[in-house]
């Protein structure tokens, strides 16, 4: 957090943004729409003029709230490596959702209006890409940070004493592995699991959840309750480092214990096939 605060500090640009936005929506015209490619994306946030005109597609999240004129037009500033703070940009748009804030990811589509320059809270010119004509719509940390390239349901369960450990779901992104979990507890007495000792199992190597992932933070993903009260069930996503698509794996679960000392508990594992 100390991190984006400091970005914010230094990257955010004054009012000037909606003095400039006066012109976001003249010379719309029904003209063919021709889109960067991704391989010229890094090239627009180095020279913005060369594609005047040219359409494109881009995500972040928003550095500040969005500056409102009196007729509804918007100028939002945007950062599109979401990972660093970096590489933001300025959007025009009438074409928004009024409840946006700053921290909220959204995807944008618009045309480029060239470079925008301006001054940041400590003064200093700066230079960035700017999008006119644009549509903007709220999205989620997941489908812009770290968007699913496949999934997998495997619906495998194991269960021992009225307690049922199951995964749902797998989910394979470029940043991370997400593996959807429930507990169900069937059985008279209150359970505690160690959710964080919770690991998986690839070709004889144990792999850690990823505690340098900022997902559980900004993607307010669901948590896996440490305690499951009696007759309840409790369900998560837990977040490990990405994984090879296309290996078997386990999820392994140890250390449950139940108010019922008398009982003793095994490793849950619990198999995934990949194919």
């Amino acid at each position: 957090m100390k991190k984006k605060l400091m970005a914010l500090l230094l990257c955010s640009v004054t009012a000037v943004m909606l003095a400039a936005c006066g012109s976001s929506n003249e010379g719309s015209t029904s003209e063919e729409k021709v889109y960067l490619e991704d391989s010229q994306i890094q090239q627009l946030f180095t020279d913005p003029e060369q594609f005047k005109g040219k359409y494109a597609k881009l995500s972040g999240v928003l550095l500040a709230n969005p500056e409102t004129d009196s007729d509804g037009s918007m100028a939002l500033q945007i950062f599109y490596d979401t990972q660093n703070y970096d590489q933001n940009f300025i959007v025009y748009t009438d074409n928004a959702d009024a409840s946006l804030k700053s921290g909220d990811y959204v995807k944008v589509d618009g045309k480029v209006r060239g470079k925008f320059t301006g001054q940041n809270a400590m003064g200093a010119e700066i230079s960035i890409p700017a999008i006119e004509n644009a549509a903007v719509t709220k999205s989620t940390y997941m489908d812009v940070v770290a968007p699913t390239t496949a999934a997998l349901e495997p619906n495998v369960s194991a269960e021992q004493h009225g307690i049922t450990a199951s995964v749902d779901k797998i989910e394979y992104s470029d940043l991370e592995t997400r593996v959807y979990m429930t507990v169900k507890n069937d059985s008279s007495d209150n359970v505690s699991l160690d959710v964080y000792g919770i690991k998986l199992i690839m070709d004889g190597q144990q792999i850690a959840q990823d505690d340098n992932s900022v997902s559980s933070f900004n993607g307010n993903y669901a948590e896996l309750n440490y305690d499951i009260a009696a007759g309840a069930s409790s369900s998560g996503i837990l977040v490990f480092p990405a994984i090879e698509q296309k290996k078997d794996f386990q999820v392994v679960l140890s250390n449950v214990i139940s108010d019922n000392y008398e009982l003793d508990f095994d490793t849950y594992t619990l198999n995934i096939s990949a194919q």
